[in-house]
């Protein structure tokens, strides 16, 4: 968990504190995912999965490893496994001012679904609902091959 936690503080706000993490190892629908370079943990993914829905919950990519494809190739790892798993939509949410993130997550075929109004606790920012239909995104991608 240690690794976790430290791509957490480099990549979000609030962080989620260790027990959290924990936690997420000892629930049934809960997936945690990691990529690695060079021998180290170079960002997670933490998703829910309940029949054929996953929210993606925390994910971080480590500072230095940015910018790099490895946030991208993880979230589209963890899309292709879990429509093999036979999820359908996948959701997750956003900060509104992080264009970085949108434009990742834009690229991968997600659509605003919503906003949740003053959701992040730490100043109270705006999150964007993102949803993406699976099907879609497998379609396009086998199309891209």
């Amino acid at each position: 968990c240690e690794e976790l936690e430290e791509i957490d503080r480099e990549s979000n706000s609030p962080v989620w504190p260790a027990s959290l993490f924990a936690r997420e190892f000892e629930h049934g629908y809960s997936r945690i995912y990691g990529a690695r370079m060079r021998g180290r943990l170079a960002g997670f993914l933490v998703c829910h999965a309940v029949m054929d829905e996953a929210h993606i919950m925390n994910f971080g990519v480590r500072r230095a490893m940015r910018r790099q494809g490895v946030g991208r190739e993880l979230i589209a790892h963890v899309l292709d496994e879990l429509f093999r798993d036979g999820v359908r939509f996948v959701t997750l949410e956003v900060r509104r001012s992080n264009q970085i993130a949108l434009r990742l997550y834009d690229s991968l075929g997600f659509v605003r679904a919503g906003v949740r109004e003053r959701y992040y606790s730490d100043n109270r920012e705006d999150a964007l609902t993102l949803r993406l239909d699976l099907f879609e995104f497998t379609a396009h991608r086998s199309q891209q091959l």
